[in-house]
């Protein structure tokens, strides 16, 4: 019999050398960036989304200013992903975030990968990092906060490998980038007591160049990584399409980088009283972030890594402190995200704590070794446990996949094409920053116009709305506002009232102060339009149309007469029309609220971490002609405008009226002459395509 030969060298060799090139850290890292950012590219969002998002991807397109402090070097960047030829121009944008997401977790796998000399440790520290929910959250659209993550980590990084090496321009490196970065969030500060420990630890331990002409050097690198921000003033003065703040002269310039428009979100004296609240939440959130079990493990990593390099642990510890103190005084809605430069270092502690784990069971194999599993040899037994010690980035793929997925949200795109399609010209529409920067972006990088003129007046400091609203009034204008984060307001501003038109069309997040960690990252309706009216508009009719007619009885004094809905089917982010009859059998002082939801044929309503996705409630009246001045036995009509939540699913649904004596539902009204008084009154039945 022929013997067989040995695999000939023209097909060997290539399995060889993809053996050796996986084994290289740098290839490792790269797939397991490749990883992260095919899930980030899974579930980014399709086009233009609320708040900075839509600003950023304008400011891109355009080369504009964005708020304070400006983001020069996020919208350069941006700038070159606008050149991309795949989706529109939110998209490119948005894809920013997912590639320096991916980024960030492939510098952390090199990172723990050198520090410890293990593949585990980097590999879970990298993966844990890249599905936290809150680097994830950030990879999924336009926002500066992954690019402040990778740079966070670029300085630490560099100012490591300048303190065992003591090479000059490592040192100037981490400089340079610390002045760029400055040109994307001033949350890099967080960097700056952690480089000045690094530095001190090397200076005292010898042998770097000391003399003035090395520092100098130094803060010359720094000066020309902040000089982006010259793209301020240079590109304010030429007018672009987007222009926060007119950065053009030198006191608005300053204004713009040393955050003086956010001043006011400062309160350290409100902070102080609350500070066994803000301890619960730097648990709450890491917790979490890394589950339990991975915040143990962390803890046990930064004992570790105490006892192996003290000047490291400080410098992570000092990153951390850093960052608590300004989440502590910094009272902003998305206060989580300054969080990240704390989930950087606990995935860096998260490393040592693997490195723990897998050298125990290496002991511990040696013990059973001459047993019965003597076949699990040092390696094997390391590689179980680090398979183990992965089911932590699985479990929050797993739990953080369906809510960070964003991958059909089209939620603020719908918004400004209702906008656009309702109102026309001779219409002011004075937004707030959140529901601003769609429509914004659909006007100047769509194109789409309807001659409706929507300025962001709601968040501009200082600004006299009341006066600007009397204005326009004057002119002949229609004035409405556009409030994301109100869901139930009595509004007025200066003599007028505000008439709602349209309910629940604006999506925020579900809290206005710090939500707790599962609400974090949802976007849920909550704000809407709101008309100027001087004069309380009569909104009485003498009958009901008859295909319209409808009957219940709410406690013996609500009565509903009628409904219509101007459409019985209808899509997902579709605009519709519902008009409302209502009279009172008797006068009241109650103003009462009424819940309208849309429920499948159980009765069940669509809702996301049990908040409902699909609302049209509101104040009888719609706060301007409440039902404490109705007229007994009068015919009240009400019209309001909605649209279709994007994650409703296709379906029949059955529109229930539900009233109440407060907005906080915390009873409705018996239902009278019903055998079903707990499923509220029947007003119809749409359909959903």
């Amino acid at each position: 019999m022929e013997e067989a030969l040995p695999d000939s060298p023209a097909t060997s060799q290539p399995n060889i050398r993809l053996g050796l090139i996986l084994k290289e850290p740098l290839w490792q890292a790269a797939v397991c960036a490749l990883v992260a950012f095919a899930v980030y590219l899974r579930t980014l969002a399709p086009t233009v989304m609320w708040y900075d998002m839509g600003e950023f991807a304008t400011a891109a397109y355009v080369l504009g200013i964005a708020h304070n402090t400006g983001y020069p070097l996020y919208i350069l960047l941006g700038k070159l992903f606008t050149f991309l030829p795949v989706g529109d121009i939110a998209y490119r944008v948005n894809l920013m975030s997912a590639f320096f997401a991916a980024v960030t977790v492939l510098l952390m796998y090199l990172m723990v990968y050198r520090l410890t000399q293990r593949r585990g440790p980097a590999l879970l520290s990298a993966l844990t990092l890249a599905f936290t929910s809150t680097l994830w959250s950030n990879a999924t659209w336009a926002e500066s906060y992954d690019l402040n993550a990778f740079l966070t980590l670029l300085i630490i990084d560099l100012m490591l490998l300048w303190r065992s090496s003591g090479r000059g321009w490592l040192l100037d490196a981490a400089s340079l980038t610390l002045g760029l970065s400055l040109g994307n969030h001033r949350l890099i500060l967080v960097t700056v007591p952690a480089m000045a420990y690094l530095a001190w630890d090397r200076l005292r331990r010898g042998g770097v160049n000391r003399s003035r002409r090395r520092w100098l050097a130094t803060g010359l690198f720094f000066v020309l990584g902040f000089a982006v921000n010259l793209y301020l003033p240079l590109r304010a003065a030429q007018h672009p399409a987007l222009n926060w703040g007119d950065p053009s002269d030198l006191g608005r310039f300053l204004t713009m980088i040393t955050t003086g428009y956010g001043r006011g979100f400062l309160n350290p004296f409100e902070s102080t009283g609350r500070l066994s609240f803000w301890a619960a939440l730097l648990i709450l959130f890491p917790a979490h972030e890394f589950t339990i079990a991975g915040l143990f493990l962390a803890a046990a990593g930064s004992i570790v890594l105490l006892r192996r390099d003290r000047g490291l642990f400080v410098a992570t510890l000092l990153v951390c402190l850093a960052s608590a103190s300004l989440i502590a005084v910094y009272g902003i809605h998305n206060i989580f995200n300054y969080f990240q430069p704390i989930y950087l270092m606990l995935a860096i502690w998260l490393g040592f704590g693997a490195d723990l784990i897998v050298r125990l069971a290496g002991a511990a194999q040696a013990r059973i070794r001459e047993g019965r599993l003597g076949f699990l040899t040092p390696d094997r037994f390391s590689l179980l446990a680090t398979i183990l010690l992965l089911g932590i980035p699985i479990s929050l793929l797993r739990g953080n996949f369906a809510q960070l997925d964003r991958s059909e949200r089209r939620e603020a795109a719908d918004f400004a094409e209702y906008v656009l399609g309702r109102y026309g010209s001779g219409t002011e529409i004075l937004a707030d920053f959140w529901s601003w920067t769609p429509v914004e972006y659909a006007t100047v990088v769509a194109g789409k116009s309807s001659g409706v003129r929507v300025s962001s007046a709601l968040s501009v400091p200082e600004l006299d709305k009341d006066v600007l609203i009397d204005g326009f009034l004057e002119a002949g204008r229609d004035v409405y506002l556009s409030v994301s984060s109100e869901d139930s307001p009595h509004l007025e501003t200066g003599s007028h009232r505000l008439q709602l038109v349209a309910p629940y069309v604006i999506q925020f997040y579900p809290t206005h102060a710090v939500p707790l960690p599962a609400f974090k990252d949802m976007l849920v309706p909550k704000g809407g339009i709101y008309r100027v009216v001087s004069e309380i508009p009569d909104l009485t009719v003498d009958q009901v149309p008859s295909s319209d007619q409808r009957s219940a009885d709410f406690g013996g004094t609500v009565l509903l007469r009628g409904f219509h809905l101007n459409r019985t089917r209808v899509a997902r982010g579709e605009a519709f029309q519902a008009t409302y009859y209502w009279s009172l059998a008797q006068s009241t002082d109650t103003d009462y609220w009424v819940d309208v939801l849309f429920t499948d044929a159980a009765g069940n309503v669509a809702t996301q971490n049990g908040i409902p996705l699909w609302l049209h409630s509101h104040w009888l009246g719609g706060g301007v002609s409440p039902t404490s001045e109705w007229t007994p036995g009068s015919l009240v009509r009400e019209v309001y405008d909605g649209l279709v939540p994007r994650l409703v699913a296709p379906g029949s649904y059955i529109i229930r009226a539900f009233v109440y004596t407060d907005p906080s539902r915390s009873t409705p009204l018996p239902l009278e002459d019903s055998s079903f008084p707990g499923v509220g009154a029947i007003l119809g039945v749409v359909v959903v395509r």
